[in-house]
């Protein structure tokens, strides 16, 4: 029976040989496939157990116009049993604030304070690291490898354009489509693979959900792999002298039973000229629909709620869309192009958030 350490050994042996035999490929041949590429690039990722880059990031969500962009340092350590996000990461944004998952808790870390934040992962307290930041400049292909297998599907088409720099460095430059779907059309990913090491320097997402532009790019840089170890993703690492608190969620409060009063909705409705609107249930069943712009979710229940409200306005019920996410500087902006664009036909409130943990 073969120890870990010798399995370990024969699959670091081929991952290897792959690369050296696809590089043979390309110096024969004069031009190595799309699917070759994407093959060196798996092959190349299941050698190392670690790595650590700088990352840039540009992202668009849904019908917004504007971009969101951030730069992050990251350190990931894959762990293939750990079943959360296959791996240990490392995550700052800013230098000061740092995100780690160590397998078994998620810690928000400041240096300046010496604080950090426990979160507790059997209570389903994911977020931290599945924030929109996080998830876009932590390379996931990286700590789960078979991400990548849905790039060589049959069912999507690889096309290779002409090589490329990213940086200093040369790539290749793939492109994978995949199938249009019924609320998803134009879905593209980009990927540029530099030539020595076959690492996906740059990555980027397209696709029209429901007609409106999504799109994400990841670029690193400063690549290093097996570096890191599992010292890097302890909190002491990070803060030495950290006060650990543990994260309370306001959840616990229990749901409101049928037959309770409900809590008051109290806001701006849209387009009223009142300072304050309250919305009364004395009269009318009220039903409460809490949603924001950027949620795909969100935007695909419109019409079905508005249907709704055709058949049974008449019968005294009241229809209330209740937004109590986006902020007045950010995504409110762009809220009449959501309401003539998606035909929303009743009351939209805007709340504090605190509503939304009322109920």
């Amino acid at each position: 029976m073969s120890s870990k350490p010798e399995k370990l050994f024969r699959v670091q042996r081929w991952a290897a040989w792959s690369v050296l035999f696809l590089l043979l490929q390309a110096s024969v041949f004069g031009q190595i496939s799309a699917d070759s590429i994407i093959s060196g690039v798996r092959a190349e990722v299941m050698k190392h157990h670690s790595v650590s880059y700088t990352a840039e990031v540009q992202t668009k969500f849904s019908n917004m116009p504007d971009t969101f962009i951030c730069k992050g340092t990251v350190m990931l350590d894959r762990v293939e049993t750990d079943s959360a996000f296959g791996g240990r990461i490392r995550i700052s944004t800013d230098d000061t604030t740092w995100t780690l998952y160590d397998l078994s808790s998620i810690y928000t870390c400041d240096t300046r304070t010496d604080s950090c934040l426990r979160y507790d992962m059997a209570k389903h307290m994911d977020w931290p690291i599945e924030s929109n930041v996080c998830t876009f400049i932590r390379w996931r292909n990286f700590q789960i490898p078979t991400r990548m297998d849905s790039w060589s599907k049959p069912t999507t088409t690889r096309t290779l354009f002409a090589d490329t720099i990213v940086g200093k460095e040369a790539c290749w430059h793939v492109r994978v489509h995949t199938p249009d779907r019924s609320n998803v059309t134009n879905d593209f990913g980009d990927l540029y693979v530099a030539k020595t090491g076959f690492v996906p320097l740059l990555q980027i997402g397209h696709l029209l959900l429901d007609g409106d532009l999504q799109y994400y790019q990841l670029e690193m840089h400063d690549v290093v792999f097996d570096q890191a170890g599992p010292k890097t993703f302890d909190v002491s690492s990070v803060v030495p002298h950290a006060v650990i608190t543990d994260y309370k969620l306001t959840e616990d409060v229990p749901l409101l039973a049928v037959g309770t009063k409900a809590p008051q909705l109290i806001g701006d409705i849209y387009g009223s000229s009142s300072d304050a609107d309250t919305v009364s249930f004395a009269v009318h069943i009220t039903m409460v629909d809490f949603w924001y712009i950027s949620c795909p979710p969100c935007r695909s229940s419109v019409p079905m709620i508005d249907s709704l409200r055709a058949v049974y306005a008449d019968r005294g019920v009241r229809f209330v869309g209740v937004d109590c996410w986006d902020e007045p500087t950010g995504n409110l902006v762009h809220l009449p192009e959501f309401i003539h664009k998606h035909s929303l036909n009743y009351p939209v409130l805007l709340a504090d958030k605190s509503i939304e943990e009322e109920y």
